[in-house]
């Protein structure tokens, strides 16, 4: 679809060129004629382009459903929707592979720690800038880098293999308010036995509704979804 949209507008290029070029060298006694030939060419065009886009009409995904996924959670009134994003995509790729590989029954699934991943997103992110100028969670308006949970990004579990396996069960930790949002007693001590390890390979990346639909098609999974927060400041007398 692109390559022919590319195409059409290559080629309405050519004809705009033709149509100055003619005009330059006086030719008035066939102007006229030239000019029909223009007319019904970008009338092909418009038809072809027309043609593209019932393509892509045609194609659209308007709904989906993946298995697998695990009950919804609630982040309150703190910023840690990355952290609920994140730990969301984890807990239904383990329910996945559990169900797959005969560990877990089709209804079962582990509810995951967000209280937790959100402390070791921090140690991570911390110790992966240790000794440089800009490091992976270095992002604006995030507060990872200075040790809160108050924003982060969902593709840093790409970057932080420091992390894989320290995802811990939700009854290890259980999510709290923002004032206590550093306190996860006995975290250590699940740390050392933790047998939840997690291997990310890749990390495909969409920019628009109907890519991020496709992909949730073709792979069959549940999708972290991301979007940039605009600050706007107002200073007042």
């Amino acid at each position: 679809v692109f390559t022919a949209v590319m195409t059409v507008v290559i080629a309405a290029i050519a004809v705009v060129i033709f149509v100055f070029m003619m005009m330059n060298n006086g030719s008035a006694a066939n102007l006229q004629t030239d000019l029909n030939t223009v007319t019904q060419k970008v009338a092909d065009l418009d038809g072809h382009l027309t043609s593209v886009g019932n393509l892509v009409n045609n194609q659209k995904i308007y709904k989906y459903g993946v298995t697998h996924m695990t009950p919804r959670t609630f982040q309150e009134d703190r910023g840690t929707c990355w952290d609920f994003a994140t730990i969301q995509v984890l807990e239904a790729s383990y329910r996945q592979n559990g169900y797959k590989k005969g560990f877990m029954a089709e209804r079962d699934y582990v509810a995951f720690s967000q209280q937790a991943f959100g402390l070791s997103m921090i140690a991570a992110c911390k110790a992966a800038k240790s000794g440089k100028d800009i490091g992976i969670c270095d992002e604006f308006g995030d507060g990872v880098m200075d040790g809160s949970t108050e924003g982060g990004e969902i593709q840093w579990l790409k970057y932080l293999p420091d992390v894989w396996n320290k995802v811990l069960p939700h009854s290890v930790c259980p999510y709290t308010d923002g004032a206590h949002e550093h306190e996860c007693p006995g975290m250590d001590d699940a740390l050392k036995t933790n047998p939840i390890k997690f291997n990310i390979t890749a990390m495909h990346t969409t920019y628009d509704v109907e890519m991020s639909r496709r992909m949730l098609m073709e792979s069959g999974r549940v999708l972290g979804w991301s979007s940039p927060t605009h600050y706007v400041s107002y200073y007042m007398p």
